[in-house]
C-alpha cells in the first residue's frame, strides 16, 4: 500500500469516525430539544382536537341560529301582515263602530231622558186619574 492510499484510507476512517461521533454528539445534544418539540407537537395536537370540537360546536350553534333567523323572518312577515290587517281593516272598522256607538249612545240617552219624563208624567196622570175617579165616585 502506498502512502497516498494509506493516507486516503486513514482520511476515510477519520471521516467515518468523525461522522459517527458528530452524529452521536449531535443526537445527544439535540435529543432534549427533539423531546421538547415532540411535547409541543403533542400539545398542539391536543389543542387542534379541542379546536375541532369547538368548531363542531360552533357549527351546531350556527345551524341553530340559522333556524332562529328563519323563524324570526317568518314571524316578521306574519307581524307585517297583522299590522297591515290592523291598519287597513280593524282600525277603520273600530272607528266606524266608535262613530256609530257615539251616535247611538246619544239617541239612547235622549230616549232615556224622554222615558224618564214619560214615567214621571204617567205617575202624575195616575194620581190625577185616581183623584178624578174618587171625585166622580163622590158625585155619582
Amino acid at each position: 500500500m502506498t502512502n497516498e492510499q494509506l493516507l486516503s484510507e486513514i482520511g476515510a476512517l477519520i471521516d467515518q469516525k468523525f461522522d459517527e461521533k458528530f452524529d452521536q454528539k449531535f443526537s445527544e445534544k439535540f435529543e432534549p430539544i427533539n423531546r421538547q418539540f415532540d411535547n409541543i407537537e403533542q400539545r398542539l395536537d391536543g389543542i387542534d382536537d379541542r379546536l375541532d370540537g369547538i368548531d363542531d360546536r360552533l357549527d351546531g350553534i350556527d345551524d341553530r341560529l340559522d333556524g332562529i333567523d328563519d323563524r324570526l323572518d317568518s314571524m316578521d312577515t306574519r307581524l307585517t301582515k297583522v299590522e297591515l290587517i290592523q291598519e287597513n281593516k280593524i282600525l277603520p272598522a273600530l272607528e266606524e263602530l266608535s262613530v256609530t256607538y257615539a251616535s247611538t249612545f246619544k239617541i239612547f240617552h235622549e230616549k232615556a231622558e224622554k222615558i224618564d219624563k214619560m214615567e214621571s208624567d204617567i205617575e202624575v196622570l195616575k194620581q190625577v186619574t185616581s183623584e178624578h175617579s174618587r171625585i166622580l165616585e163622590k158625585i155619582s
